[in-house]
């Protein structure tokens, strides 16, 4: 497994809590934790902290480093400005305003890209764009995040923190930390 691309995906459900996955690519997960929706309950500076934790966790198992991730994809219920934080999660209110991609790209260091879980679910079939930006996973199967398809996009580029990297994106909401 060393040596090959981790990319970390996160649903973020308004049930169970935030499922989250480690992928070398979009159809091969090796990793897996759930963070309960009771360990966050309605507060965004807990399912931050918690997120993290969990990921570090969860990377440290899989006897990978956190360092060598080099995505994070966010699939969640709600609708997003450009930026990529939320104008409505209705289930998840505490989420209104709020942009948990941005604050997941700042401590975790990593080009971080968020989009509705209905979306991602429906963009899991054809190429990836999870081998250079994102990968993350639907509700139900896990599929490829961020995947390549028709329709309005920008291209993303990175550098720094030692990778140089870039892609196509759905909505430009793929970003690097500054």
């Amino acid at each position: 497994m060393n040596g090959e691309p981790m990319y970390v995906a996160i649903d973020v459900g308004a049930g169970f809590g935030a499922k989250i996955g480690l992928f070398s690519s979009p159809a091969n997960q090796f990793g897996e934790d759930l963070l309960p929706r009771e360990e966050f309950a309605d507060n965004i500076d807990d399912l931050v902290a918690r997120l993290v934790e969990k990921i570090r966790q969860l990377v440290r198992q899989s006897g990978r480093r956190i360092n060598e991730t080099l995505a994070i994809g966010i699939a969640s219920p709600g609708l997003f400005r450009s930026d990529g934080s939320y104008l409505l999660a209705a289930n998840l209110t505490f989420l209104n305003g709020q942009n948990l991609r941005a604050r997941l790209a700042a401590e975790m260091g990593v080009p971080t890209m968020i989009e509705n879980d209905a979306n991602a679910g429906a963009w899991r079939s054809g190429p990836s764009c999870a081998r250079t930006c994102c990968t993350g996973s639907s509700a139900e199967a896990g599929a490829g995040f961020g995947s390549t398809r028709k329709g309005p996009s920008s291209s993303q580029r990175w550098t720094g923190m030692g990778t140089t990297g870039s892609c196509t994106t759905p909505m430009s909401r793929a970003t690097r930390p500054s």
